[in-house]
């Protein structure tokens, strides 16, 4: 019997969960597996959970945890967003981390006024924000995680996050390591690319305009999003290894 199994049958018959360890193992299965699976059958699972979650909560169902959602993502993008511009206007005082400009465009009317770094500086700047704001946050991340879930007993978002809280200091920080292996080389390695790559494109097509600016970020953010994206895959792997024990333990 794996880990997982003993785990989700000590849980449901302590009654820290609702549903039996059987329907969550299924559950959990298909969806770990959704992407091996051929895209005919991946799109059969997708609307068949669909329908299990219409017909059991209806169309209201489909938005359980929207208040969760906005109490976990409203501050922590504003907070990440602060943090970083914060963290690389400080990291720019620094010659170790600031880039020395080499060629410049004639028209910086529509350029960016961001603090310029060296890829090193991105890449710290990233992480490391990615991190502060991840752990600030956390509670709200377990909060989130386990109220739209309908795995444990919680009749409201405050009857969560208090019962959350009442299992101390330990259950607050739960996933954080796990979130962390992937979210902070993907935010470092999002803003070295997205940097990079904005640069590049400036200098070989100089936006004239407020539009051909708002391209190049637009394309740089993307194309950024993509790459470290795919660097990162195998820490997203592992992150989703860990997380029967994340949700079961």
């Amino acid at each position: 019997m794996s880990t997982a199994i003993r785990l989700a049958e000590n849980a449901y018959a302590t009654r820290r969960w609702k549903v039996p360890p059987n329907v969550w193992l299924l559950a959990y299965s298909k969806f770990r597996n959704l992407s091996f699976l051929p895209s005919r059958h991946s799109a059969s699972v997708v609307l068949s959970t669909t329908r299990d979650v219409l017909a059991s909560n209806g169309w209201k169902g489909l938005w359980r945890g929207t208040e969760a959602s906005l109490i976990r993502n409203v501050p922590g993008v504003a907070l990440y967003m602060t943090s970083l511009t914060q963290l690389r206007t400080w990291m720019a005082t620094s010659s170790y981390f600031t880039v020395v400009h080499k060629r410049s465009t004639t028209d910086t009317t529509n350029s960016s006024v961001l603090p310029k770094l060296t890829s090193t500086g991105n890449l710290l700047a990233g992480a490391s924000t990615r991190v502060g704001v991840g752990l600030m946050l956390n509670p709200f991340s377990v909060l989130k995680a386990r109220y739209e879930s309908n795995m444990y007993a919680y009749e409201s978002l405050s009857g969560a996050l208090v019962s959350i809280i009442r299992q101390g200091p330990h259950e607050l920080l739960r996933g954080f390591l796990a979130s962390s292996l992937r979210d902070a080389p993907y935010a470092g390695l999002f803003v070295v690319f997205y940097e990079g790559i904005k640069r590049e494109a400036s200098f070989l097509a100089p936006p004239t305009s407020a539009s051909h600016s708002t391209a190049i970020h637009s394309f740089s953010a993307a194309s950024a999003g993509a790459i470290a994206t795919m660097i990162t895959q195998p820490f997203d792997v592992i992150k989703a290894g860990l997380l029967p024990h994340f949700l079961f333990s």
